[in-house]
Parts: structure tokens; sequence; C-alpha cells
């Protein structure tokens, strides 16, 4: 368009300002901006919006907080603003970026809204322990009821480990967003969900789903598959299945997300043919059903169990997955760091196999 010596009018650099920020494409997302910065011409508010998305994922916070300053001298509504400057904190995964956002707009004395809250959440409830230790204290004003779920009850949040620490925190702030007279959304609860499943809590996690359905939320594919992990964590591998097919009765497909959890809480109690099994019975495509099986080869690499890992790769085999390269290789050199080296050459001749041509032709493993 320059080329052709026209230049681009506001509408046509607004347009590609909110392309690249969407693409996630950062640097010219910022380049589109300082154009428009030099011509004099102000971004709308959804495309400042949009690039300080970008500058989340890309980690830039530093960029985030001035065009945040940016888009608050453009008069943009304030609410708006710190949103979407408290989204990209979360899109950077920096709760204490996070919370200090959060801090200013009580200061400044916006109304916190329940996109707010919900933004705060969903990254409190990702932190690690750790990033939560250090931001301990600006949650610590926050009154806690006996149950954040139902107040009707009188029992306790028990602290016994690191996780349920982190959960209470999460639980706070749930509460908080509730007694500000804000309607908690799937996020928030899904947020909550999420807290659970880190500390091992399905008892609460259900407590949690509960809660939801009685506020008109059904529950979706992420509320179920941090029930599952819940139940994985503590170990009751049944129920864990039975999160499954709840899911299903549904009518929701469960996701790789999913299924992973599913396979780990197997791996975890031990049960290596029960994760197998799952995966013979899951109705995927070739490229979805190699990384779940690349889960239980490399559990069996990091035990030392290379022959269980061989006997892995031929039932892969045997469903139509056909193991890559990179994971035959990975067996292999494990196998030849235990003196199998005939094991460890077969491995590494298939692996270096040229792909057959006819797709209906497949590289035997013969081990």
């Amino acid at each position: 368009m320059k080329d052709s010596g026209v230049e681009p009018d506001a509408i046509t650099l607004n347009t590609l300002l909110e392309a690249a920020g969407r693409a996630n494409v950062f640097e010219q997302a910022i380049r589109v901006f300082e154009d428009m910065k030099s011509r004099g011409l102000t971004p709308k508010e959804r495309s400042f919006r949009v690039l300080l998305g970008a500058c989340g994922v890309a980690g830039n916070l530093v960029s985030a907080f001035l065009i945040f300053s940016e888009l608050k001298r453009s008069g943009a509504c304030l609410n708006t603003a710190y949103n979407a400057l408290l989204q990209a904190c979360g899109h950077a995964n920096d709760i204490e970026a996070a919370l200090s956002v959060f801090e200013d707009m009580k200061r400044d004395g916006i109304e916190l809204d329940a996109d707010a809250y919900s933004a705060l959440l969903s990254i409190t409830s990702s932190a690690d322990f750790l990033t939560m230790e250090k931001a301990r204290e600006r949650l610590s004003s926050v009154n806690l009821p006996a149950d954040p779920v139902e107040s009707s009850e009188n029992s306790e949040l028990h602290v016994s480990d690191d996780s349920k620490t982190h959960l209470l925190r999460v639980f706070m702030l749930f509460m908080e967003m509730k007694n500000s007279g804000l309607q908690p959304d799937r996020v928030a609860y899904n947020s909550l969900m999420h807290a659970c499943a880190s500390a091992g809590d399905s008892k609460r996690a259900v407590k949690v789903l509960a809660s939801m359905r009685s506020q008109g939320i059904d529950p979706d594919v992420v509320s179920y598959t941090s029930l599952m992990r819940a139940c994985c964590v503590e170990g009751n591998l049944d129920r864990a299945f039975d999160v499954l097919q709840a899911l299903q009765n549904d009518g929701l497909v469960a996701s790789n997300l999913t299924y992973v959890t599913l396979i780990g809480g197997c791996l975890r109690a031990g049960d290596v043919e029960r994760a197998l099994e799952l995966l013979e019975t899951i109705e995927l495509d070739f490229t979805h059903l190699l990384p779940l099986y690349q889960v239980v080869v490399e559990h069996s690499c990091s035990s030392g169990n290379i022959f269980e890992a061989v006997d892995i790769l031929k039932r892969m085999q045997s469903a139509g997955v056909r193991p890559n390269p990179e994971l035959l290789s990975q067996v292999a050199l494990i196998a030849r760091e235990q003196g199998l080296h005939e094991i460890s050459n077969k491995l590494f001749y298939v692996a270096n196999i040229k792909k057959p041509e006819n797709n209906s032709e497949r590289n035997e493993l013969h081990v």
C-alpha cells in the first residue's frame, strides 16, 4: 500500500494493529502502534486492549504498562484500561504485577467488576506456591468466612501443606468477589476448581462444581478436568475415571489435557496397563494420540524399565500409531546406557529408516 504511494488511514492501521496483536506478533504490533503515534493517530480502545494482550503473551510487561499509560491518556474508560492491563499480567503469568494492578485499581477508586476479579483469580489459581508466598501480604487483609463455598457450613478449610495454603488464598479472593456483590462466572469457578486440583481436594472440588450448577453455570471440560486431577492427586483413580464418564454423559468431548491428566493419574498410581487400556479406547487421530503414548513411554524410561518401554512402542504400532524417530532414539539412548546394545542398535536402526512412501506400510519394530 505504501509502495503505491497511498498512505494508510486510521481504520487500516487499527485493523493491522489488531491483526498483529491477535496473532501475538508482538514486534509487528508495536511497530504499527509507533507508526500510528508518529502520525498523530490514536488507536481505538479495542486496539489498545488487543495490543496489551500481545504484550502479556510476549512477557513484555514494561511495554504493557507504557501502553496502559497511553490508553489512560486517550480518555478510555478506566475500568476497561485496568482490566486490559490485568489480563496482560495474566498472559505473562506475573501474579506480583497483577496484584499490584489490583491494588492500584482500589487506590484509584475504580469499581472492581467481575472481569477484574475473574482475571486475578485465574492467574492466582495458576501460580505456584512460592510465587503465592511472595504475594501473601497483599491478600492477607481479606477476611475469610468459615467455608467460602457454602457459608452455612461451619467447617474450616484446614491448611496442612503448601498446596492447601495456596487453595486458601484463592478462596479468599473468590469470597472478596462475592462479598462485593458480584456474581462469579465460569472463569472464576474454574479457577477455584484448578486450585482444588492442585491441592488434591476432590471433596471441595465437588462442592465448587455443585455451587456452579446452583448458580446456573454448567461445568465445562476445564471444570471436569480439574475435578479429575484432584482425584488423581488424591490417588483415587476409580473416581477419576468416573469423572471422565460424567463428562461424556454431559455431552462434552474430553480434551488432550483431560486424557493427559487421567494418564498421569494412572502412572502416578503405578498402573501403566490401565493407562494403555485407556489409550486403546480413545478415538483420536494419530497426531493427538502420539503425544499421549509418549507420556507413557517416557514414564517407563524415567523408571529405567526399557523392556516395558519397548513393549509400549510395539503396542503403539499395533494401534496404528507409529513412534516418531525422536521417541525411538530416546529409548535407544537409555537402552545403550543400560548396556542393552542389541535393543539400542535396533531402535536406532528403525528410527533412521526413511518414512515409507506408501502410507499403508509401516516400519515394524522387532526387538
